[in-house]
């Protein structure tokens, strides 16, 4: 229903709207496209300088979800390598080797700081339409390991440093590489263009130009008018990736803005 409601939707890479087709091929609007999400490690690096080689822990990413695989990835890590681990999820305790912390309960700067600090990025998830661990950890120029999952080969092909990204096919080589063949951060070798988050809105703005001309109503215009320019929900992305996200926000805005009166936007 949500999406037949539409006038049209952007997918954050080609594998998110992949599994939108495959679930939904009968609502998908007939406007869409798929951008990826900023491939820029410049726009996730930390908002502090901070020259480090890492320290002893590895850094396990998640939340409470089940999908994201903590639990089980920290506990086996820490029991078989001896490794200590700092784990995102859905408790904050002291374990053995491992310390957990509730995903959510902690500063962006915290946040910048377990990653600065931790000698490998773990991100163990099933599922993503992206994955921006994976992003946060490239900027800090720690490896990441991962699930293999299509949508990591995209941001891989779209930055240098995705030669630091170690797609696993299964639980037990994830852990096997982490605890065997630990990984260190590999300095890129090519020169590669990534997207940025100004290619985002850029996509965004021909999207609703596009889909504009196809929506002339009244109830559209008193929608968008309410809505459009006035303003977006702060992130916890971190200082610098914020102000990135604002000025590209500010290019939507002033792209959209002959079309203000014609399409609304959906939040």
């Amino acid at each position: 229903d949500t999406f037949m409601s539409l006038d049209f939707a952007i997918f954050i890479s080609e594998f998110s709207r992949h599994q939108a087709l495959l679930r939904f091929s009968d609502s998908i609007p007939e406007i869409s496209a798929a951008q990826l999400l900023s491939a820029s490690t410049v726009e996730y690096r930390a908002s502090f300088t901070k020259e480090t080689t890492g320290s002893d822990y590895f850094f396990v990413v998640g939340n409470r979800f089940a999908h994201k695989d903590v639990h089980y990835i920290a506990e086996k890590i820490s029991r078989l390598g001896n490794k200590k681990v700092i784990a995102l999820a859905d408790k904050t305790e002291q374990s053995d080797n491992i310390s957990y912390i509730r995903s959510g309960s902690i500063s962006s700067r915290k946040m910048e700081e377990l990653y600065v600090n931790a000698s490998v990025v773990i991100f163990p998830s099933h599922y993503e339409g992206f994955g921006f661990p994976i992003m946060h950890a490239l900027a800090n120029r720690r490896p990441a390991i991962c699930r293999d999952l299509p949508v990591y080969h995209e941001i891989i092909e779209k930055t240098a440093e995705g030669i630091n990204v170690y797609p696993c096919s299964s639980r037990s080589d994830l852990i096997r590489l982490a605890v065997e063949k630990t990984p260190v951060w590999l300095e890129p070798t090519q020169r590669v263009s990534p997207v940025t988050w100004l290619d985002s809105a850029d996509t965004l703005a021909k999207t609703i130009r596009h889909a504009s001309d196809h929506r002339r109503d009244e109830y559209v215009k008193k929608q968008i008018s309410e809505s459009i320019v006035f303003g977006y929900p702060s992130l916890r992305l971190g200082k610098r990736t914020n102000r990135i996200m604002q000025s590209a926000r500010k290019r939507v805005d002033a792209l959209i803005a002959p079309y203000a009166n014609l399409l609304p936007i959906v939040t």
